[in-house]
């Protein structure tokens, strides 16, 4: 059959016809005409002649059956993502709280992870401060780390001469405590269930 036959028996005339070029340069002039194989359906004629087109570049037949081609990696939930996001902060948070005790002195800091111990928070950082000055000092700086990343406190109970301050941020609650108190309540006692994340001495 003629060129100009086979044309007019495809139904497809003109310069761009996969049958007005032969070999891989009319395979790879249809691919380009054709919408991606994972947007067309199996029975769609456009998938049918992308399949054929890249077969025929690597010199193969066409299959008799067709299996559709996945091209992208399945998506995860919107929500999935964000909720990563949000534990990743939360643990930020609570790391760079033990690092700014760190560098303001404070004695035996730790982090505990309270998620299976209570509904109310999800870490503690507890440390020790060896006078109501070093406390005073403490309390504040925290508060304007916090304050700097736009995290303000929920509540704060106690003073730097009460011996012991909480400070609630959430899910991230501080407990800055005097040698003696510390001793004394033994905060990571009274939740058995905490997990140990970190400890500076």
């Amino acid at each position: 059959m003629s060129e100009r036959g086979r044309r007019a028996v495809d139904g497809r005339t003109g310069p761009e016809d996969p049958g007005h070029r032969s070999g891989n340069i009319g395979a790879l002039v249809h691919l380009r005409r054709i919408k991606p194989a994972t947007q067309t359906g199996l029975e769609d004629p456009g998938h049918r002649y992308l399949i054929a087109g890249a077969l025929a570049v690597h010199g193969q037949a066409m299959p008799t059956r067709l299996t559709p081609v996945i091209d992208r990696v399945p998506c995860r939930s919107y929500n999935e993502i964000m909720t990563e996001q949000v534990v990743l902060q939360i643990v930020d948070q609570a790391h760079a709280l033990v690092e700014l005790a760190s560098e303001k002195q404070a004695n035996d800091i730790v982090l505990l992870d309270v998620r299976e111990a209570t509904d109310f928070a999800d870490y503690f950082v507890i440390m020790t401060a060896e006078s109501p000055r070093q406390m005073r000092a403490l309390l504040e700086d925290i508060q304007d780390a916090m304050r700097a990343v736009d995290i303000r406190r929920h509540h704060i109970e106690g003073t730097h001469l009460s011996g012991w301050v909480l400070i609630d941020f959430g899910d991230v609650v501080v407990h800055v405590l005097g040698p003696e108190e510390r001793d004394f309540y033994d905060l990571e006692r009274v939740w058995p269930k905490a997990v140990e994340v970190v400890r500076l001495q």
